[in-house]
């Protein structure tokens, strides 16, 4: 495509910051029809204006390429800000509270539907069905826990799901029980999705609708394109939906969800929809594979020592359990990556990453790498010798980075179940980093905040901001950092969220920098955080984003 050399508009008067800087520089940005032109001296941009070129006045703050999300569920976060928002609330009494109260606000829902419970709120056991019985006597209760990973439910929903008392566990799922073998009402993993399934479905309207709240809130963060984390039925219907409408104005890549229980049956209903709807705006090329579960609650993630008891501090005989045996996880690789599908992994623990790498290792040396690169999500726990293999295979750490503070999950629910020493190689950011992976920034919103400013904050200082604004019930600062020496730099950070996760969604040749002939897709922050204490890098907000040059939100 042709480039014009004038201008349409001008971002002067701040600095810009791309991938490979190692800081911002006080430079102009020249754009023409949705590309950028030029970067340099403000007086060499000039020679690019025309009469009518905007002029885009930074106000002394810094234009960087459009943040990109490598992990998150935007119409999940649509959806759920119009149910039960449990995320706010602050210990167990607030939550019963809140839910009491919502029940009573809305007698027509068929449903009480709510997200964000905490599981330190309610101790190791969590909610049980007999409380939300107590609260909701007649009609079914779906409380998601706030990490998206676990459910809890009240015996009209376990009724609805035709759920017994003596019911196997479902694949890649667990019903949690008293120790007289009763269920507690608490379903893990995939065994949420039994009762999920009876739960009446969103019309499309309602689903457009949500799609569209959640693309609104990403805008307003500077976030231009994103991965969507889990493409399933109901997301192609809503990003159909507003693409057809014209509204769709990010850049989204799919990625399709692999479900343990449905065989390879399934590729051939992933090749249909890679082939009917991937568009301009959606690519659907990446299939997501749930390796493991979560450390937090669950003790699900699949760890290489065992997990200890937290009131002793001895191993327990749990390792966490992954989804599929070793051989099972090499089949499933090797047959996508056949079929040229990019892989993205959920891998928690420290076992899971490393059965993931071996798979993708197996099927590179049978298929060559299909062009793309294979994305690690969260990477909370890597074995050292597993580090250098991310760079080796090309494989993305998508990095959660928000989640690499001390905070009171970490307190109450992570640290004492791994121990001190495990605890000081969570999210390794700065050994992976130093061993030339490729660092890609996702927030997982809508379980902790997706402003990428926000993440950032955390990578560089391995603690908190003030997340009031953010709209994130946490606690105060903690005193002391999570294992400073896992911290990164502002601008590993920055890069993480531009052209790092631009490479994870293999837009990083159009997106993702500030140079000549790439998309224009931009943020503006209010401020250029390299001017000041990292410590205050939390306080820059998005002023402006643009899409292919035009204007998609203003502060």
């Amino acid at each position: 495509m042709p480039i014009s050399l004038s201008a349409d508009a001008i971002f002067s008067n701040g600095a810009a910051f791309t991938y490979p800087w190692t800081r911002s520089r006080p430079v102009a940005v020249a754009v023409s029809a949705g590309r950028i032109i030029a970067v340099g001296e403000p007086q060499q941009v000039e020679r690019f204006r025309r009469d009518d070129t905007a002029d885009i006045d930074l106000e002394g703050g810094v234009v960087l390429p459009g943040f990109q999300d490598s992990h998150v569920h935007p119409l999940n976060a649509g959806l759920m800000l119009d149910s039960c928002w449990l995320l706010n609330t602050f210990g167990k009494d607030e939550t019963i509270d809140a839910v009491a109260g919502y029940a009573r606000r809305h007698p027509e829902r068929a449903w009480i539907q709510g997200w964000g419970w905490k599981q330190e709120d309610f101790g190791p056991q969590g909610p049980t069905r007999d409380l939300l019985d107590h609260l909701v006597p007649d009609k079914p209760v779906y409380l998601t826990r706030a990490d998206g990973h676990a459910a809890v439910v009240n015996t009209a929903a376990l009724q609805a799901a035709s759920i017994g008392e003596t019911d196997a566990d479902p694949a890649g799922g667990r019903y949690e029980r008293f120790d007289d073998g009763t269920l507690t009402g608490l379903l893990h993993e995939d065994a949420m999705k039994a009762v999920q399934r009876v739960i009446p479905p969103k019309s499309r309207e309602e689903l457009v609708a949500g799609l569209e709240v959640g693309q609104r809130h990403l805008l307003s963060l500077g976030i231009t394109g994103w991965q969507d984390a889990s493409f399933e039925r109901e997301q192609l219907l809503a990003y159909r939906g507003l693409e057809e409408s014209g509204r769709l104005l990010g850049h989204v890549n799919g990625a399709l969800r692999w479900h343990p229980g449905d065989g390879f049956d399934q590729i051939e209903h992933f090749n249909d929809v890679r082939q009917r709807f991937s568009s301009s705006h959606i690519t659907l090329d990446t299939v997501k594979v749930m390796v493991d579960g979560v450390i937090e609650g669950s003790q699900s993630a699949a760890l290489n020592e065992p997990y200890l008891d937290p009131v002793t501090g001895a191993p327990t005989s749990n390792y966490g359990r992954p989804f599929y045996s070793a051989d099972r996880l090499v089949e499933i690789v090797d047959e996508l990556t056949a079929q040229g599908f990019q892989l993205h992994f959920h891998v928690i623990g420290d076992r899971a990453v490393h059965m993931a790498l071996d798979a993708v290792q197996t099927a590179f040396a049978r298929h060559g790498n299909p062009g793309n690169h294979p994305v690690f999500s969260h990477i909370q726990l890597v074995d050292e010798e597993d580090i250098p293999r991310f760079a080796e295979l090309g494989a993305i750490a998508s990095m959660q980075p928000f989640w690499a503070a001390r905070d009171s999950t970490q307190e109450n629910m992570t640290i004492p179940y791994i121990g001190t020493q495990r605890a000081a190689r969570e999210y390794p950011l700065h050994a992976l980093a130093k061993a030339h992976a490729r660092l890609a920034g996702g927030s997982d919103w809508m379980i902790s905040s997706a402003y990428p400013i926000d993440g950032i904050h955390v990578a560089v200082n391995r603690n908190q901001y003030d997340w009031t604004s953010s709209g994130r019930a946490v606690d105060e600062p903690h005193p002391e950092p999570l294992y400073i020496h896992n911290a990164i730099s502002l601008a590993e950070g920055l890069t993480a969220y531009t052209y790092g996760t631009a490479t994870a969604n293999n837009r990083q040749h159009i997106t993702g920098r500030l140079a000549p002939g790439y998309r224009a897709d931009l943020v503006v922050l209010d401020r250029d955080p390299f001017d000041g204490p990292i410590e205050e890098i939390g306080a820059a907000k998005v002023r402006a984003t643009y899409i292919a040059g035009k204007e998609v939100y203003r502060a």
